[in-house]
């Protein structure tokens, strides 16, 4: 294995996995909020968070997929 495949690959996972969760977390705690009776965020900001989180991991699976293919 090449050391720059790998270096990429951690930065890669250090930068996009916690901004994901990062996201996550501020769209549970908006959800929260709203169940709990506190209506601190319209609806579409927390499923916007959601879509965020997700597409943040997708990004990850695939730049992780096209680094490790173009290694091999």
């Amino acid at each position: 294995m090449n050391k720059s495949f790998i270096f990429r690959s951690v930065i890669i996972t250090l930068v996009l996995l916690p901004t994901s969760c990062l996201a996550g977390r501020s769209a549970s705690e908006k959800q929260d909020a709203r169940i709990s009776g506190f209506p601190d965020a319209p609806y579409w900001y927390e499923n916007v968070l959601w879509l965020v989180a997700l597409a943040l991991m997708l990004v990850w699976a695939w730049a992780i997929k096209r680094l490790w293919e173009g290694a091999e």
